[in-house]
């Protein structure tokens, strides 16, 4: 494929920290997300172009986002049905507003500009180790944790309002 080059580094198009992309980086997209073992998008770069990408979509296997960074990414309504990982991933602005996770979902991951799991659903364990939520507020009003919910090291450090919204 294409490499691209930044700061003297070289990527593949789903790494390449760029916003200008292109409709290469959803074809690779695509690809990705119909392996039938594992979803592997370890280390992705999601612009903001493509925020909506995930946005209702089901992903039908094991999905591994670690070392992912999300430049604003709408995950609402999207359905995880099998383990969800997450870990060291940093996100600016997400919605995981209304997603179902079937399987146990891992953060451990830095979040900025605010993240909402409203409505969010977690049948297995949610694990939130070491998450730090930074900036803005984290939503989880009506989010249902359907086993265990673990916070175990999670840093809330705001400027102004309440860490957690609770109902």
């Amino acid at each position: 494929g294409t490499e691209y080059v930044h700061n003297g580094d070289h990527y593949c198009v789903l790494h390449y920290p760029s916003d200008d992309k292109g409709e290469v980086f959803l074809q690779a997209l695509d690809d990705k997300l119909q392996d039938p073992d594992r979803v592997d998008l370890r280390g992705l770069w999601m612009p903001s172009q493509y925020s909506a990408y995930f946005c209702s979509r089901a992903l039908e296997t094991n999905a591994d986002f670690s070392g992912a960074t999300f430049q604003g990414t709408d995950f609402s309504n999207a359905t995880f049905k099998g383990t969800s990982n997450f870990y060291r991933a940093n996100f600016h602005t997400v919605s995981f507003r209304g997603a179902s996770f079937c399987g146990e979902a891992s953060f451990s991951s830095v979040f900025c500009g605010g993240a909402d799991f409203s409505h969010a659903t977690f049948f297995e364990a949610a694990r939130f180790r070491d998450t730090e939520f930074k900036d803005k507020v984290a939503s989880f009003v009506g989010t249902h944790f359907g086993k265990e919910a673990v916070f175990e090291r999670t840093d809330f450090t705001f400027k102004g309002d309440l860490p957690i919204q609770t109902s």
